[in-house]
């Protein structure tokens, strides 16, 4: 409000002003030099209105931008769901008013991607809090490249502690709402390279659940069930049981359709997992 009131003071000031310098223009009629006319200028308040108020519209003062009920899902610190996985049981809250910035694309992927610290002076400009039973979060704001939208929330130490995507609406809204606005720079640190994984849920249970059954099978050494594993994954046959356990662990992280089939047999047959 008081950078909206500032700018009409201004207007008014640089108007009344401008008129002024505009009836002062008859000098030159009357036999004024131009420099008389100049100098003269110098000695008038209305030229002081007229500086002062073409100062305060073109000032660059930083004005906050806020998105309204917008919900976000911190059910997990270390995975971002897209809106459409998100489930009615998971840490989902409506924040009532939290600011927006406007970024870069390396930023908004390196926020997305990595275990960062953000610069206090940052949170310290911008602070915005959220407090309820649930979760704390000291610093809570939204980035967007104007494509992709991404809430974080830092701790008092300005470590990003959760990460959440936007609906359809609010990511929408976010998006067209950055159009208006300047890309800003945030200063950060990254503390891991390997923070935050994106993935859809159904996805991460799958893993997790092969990934516990490979363990297992290959901690009892139960050797003929794990190349049986192999087989049904890769369609090969092969005796080196340190190779079959990570060659399995592995490609789970970058091919994990090829698990769909053995997937499917142990989940709908319990007794080959219960022994």
């Amino acid at each position: 409000m008081k950078k909206y009131l500032l700018l009409v003071f201004g207007f008014i000031l640089a108007s009344i002003g401008l008129t002024y310098i505009i009836i002062y223009l008859n000098l030159l009629v009357m036999g004024y030099s131009f420099w008389e006319y100049i100098n003269y200028l110098f000695n008038k308040i209305e030229t002081i209105f007229f500086i002062v108020g073409y100062l305060l519209i073109i000032r660059k003062e930083k004005i906050m931008t806020y998105l309204y009920d917008i919900l976000m899902n911190f059910n997990d610190k270390n995975t971002i769901y897209e809106y459409f996985d998100w489930n009615n049981d998971d840490l989902i809250i409506n924040v009532k008013k939290v600011p927006l910035f406007k970024v870069d694309y390396k930023t908004l992927f390196e926020l997305y991607t990595y275990k960062i610290k953000i610069n206090k002076s940052f949170l310290k400009n911008n602070k915005y809090s959220y407090i309820n039973k649930k979760i704390n979060i000291s610093n809570l704001f939204i980035i967007t490249n104007g494509e992709k939208s991404l809430a974080i929330g830092t701790n008092e130490n300005g470590i990003v502690e959760y990460k959440s995507t936007l609906n359809y609406e609010d990511e929408d809204y976010a998006n067209r709402l950055s159009l208006s606005l300047n890309p800003i720079s945030i200063k950060y640190k990254i503390l891991t390279n390997n923070c935050c994984e994106y993935s859809l849920r159904d996805y991460k249970i799958k893993k997790e659940f092969l990934k516990k059954e490979f363990n297992k099978v290959y901690k009892n050494n139960e050797t003929d069930r794990l190349k049986y594993y192999y087989l049904e994954v890769y369609d090969e046959v092969i005796d080196d049981v340190t190779l079959i356990i990570k060659r399995l662990i592995e490609g789970l992280d970058i091919e994990l359709n090829k698990y769909d089939s053995l997937y499917n047999i142990l989940k709908n047959n319990t007794s080959l997992i219960e022994k």
